[in-house]
């Protein structure tokens, strides 16, 4: 499927799209949950919880599928943080560091959190950006970048030529690379003088 068959049959709720969209980024989002609950059985509820939480949204559009993973990610996390406290005094010696979490943020939990909302402002930019491209250039790189996809299933996907995908990656990636560098440049400025902002 591609993004906007996923986004459409999501819209749709179409299981089919939601398990794609599961394979897809219940890894990545298992792995998060596990670091801040350091509970397998616990982080599957949550990711579970989260997907869920996806599947019952009304009148919620997403752009991309960046954005989506982005609100997993935010939805992980309070899961995770709900996951804590309904569950604090039932923690045992195993879990005891949970309980102390729950308490006060530690440096690794703050970090991760910090690290949760700066990929969904990045996301929300990089769909912006994204957003500004042809609809085959956008079609590539999120099918190279985001599903790893090779160019002969992006060519044959798209029936085009492996050349022109190849080319057409190359042109969208150097755009956004400019579009980044513009961006790193008003970061730069705005720590240079403050006041402009």
């Amino acid at each position: 499927m591609t993004e906007q068959e996923i986004i459409a049959g999501l819209m749709a709720k179409n299981e089919k799209a939601l398990a794609e969209i599961r394979d897809m980024m219940g890894p990545g989002l298992q792995n998060f949950a596990e670091r801040l609950l350091d509970n397998r059985a616990q982080a599957q509820e949550a990711v579970h919880d989260a997907l869920l939480d996806l599947w019952k949204l009304k009148n919620k559009r997403f752009a991309t599928l960046a954005r989506v993973k982005s609100y997993l990610y935010v939805s992980v996390l309070g899961h995770c943080k709900n996951y804590r406290k309904k569950y604090k005094k039932k923690l045992t010696g195993e879990n005891a560091y949970l309980e102390a979490l729950s308490e006060e943020p530690t440096p690794d939990l703050e970090r991760e959190i910090i690290h949760a909302e700066v990929s969904a402002l990045l996301n929300q930019q990089l769909d912006a950006q994204l957003a500004d491209l042809p609809k085959t250039y956008r079609e590539i790189i999120v099918l190279s970048y985001l599903h790893g996809l090779g160019p002969n299933e992006i060519a044959r996907r798209l029936n085009i030529q492996v050349q022109s995908v190849k080319n057409l990656k190359k042109r969208g990636v150097k755009y956004l690379q400019g579009k980044a560098a513009a961006l790193g440049k008003k970061v730069q400025n705005l720590r240079k003088s403050p006041k402009k902002l």
